[in-house]
């Protein structure tokens, strides 16, 4: 359950920075998380970081700047 909870803070921070920066759009940040899920695995989990991509793209459309 904890993890989860770390996943969705670590997923609202990335959404956060994605959507307030121009230029990163959440395909680009989806695909970053998915490139690193080699090295996130083993560290938070399938749970958190299904969590975190989530809550990192839900994030970013809501905070999307135009």
């Amino acid at each position: 359950m904890i993890w989860i909870l770390v996943g969705t803070l670590l997923g609202v921070a990335l959404g956060t920075v994605s959507g307030l920066l121009p230029g990163i759009h959440a395909n680009t940040l989806a695909g970053i998380l998915l490139s690193l899920q080699v090295i996130l695995l083993p560290v938070i989990g399938p749970l958190a970081l299904a969590a975190t991509m989530f809550a990192a793209l839900i994030t970013h459309t809501l905070l999307t700047v135009s």
